[in-house]
């Protein structure tokens, strides 16, 4: 059960950050066509650097999450 809802929680996460990536990739820069160039480069250097992020954050949360379960199974196996 825990782990439905972790691949549950690691998709909703992976479709919003992916969404907001094709948003504002495909639909934002035609919104402010004269400055389409540089808005395009910022916005690939900013999704680089929070793709990065996203994935140290992730990793980082799925270490927890992990040790969480562990904790969980040793505590009920001792019952």
């Amino acid at each position: 059960m825990f782990k439905t809802i972790a691949i549950l929680l690691d998709y909703a996460i992976w479709y919003s950050t992916i969404n907001d990536y094709l948003y504002n990739l495909l639909v934002a820069p035609y919104m402010h066509e004269p400055f389409l160039k540089q808005y395009l480069l910022n916005v690939l250097i900013f999704s680089a650097v929070g793709l990065f992020i996203f994935f140290k954050v992730k990793q980082l949360l799925d270490y927890i999450a992990y040790g969480i379960l562990i904790i969980i199974f040793k505590f009920r196996e001792k019952k």
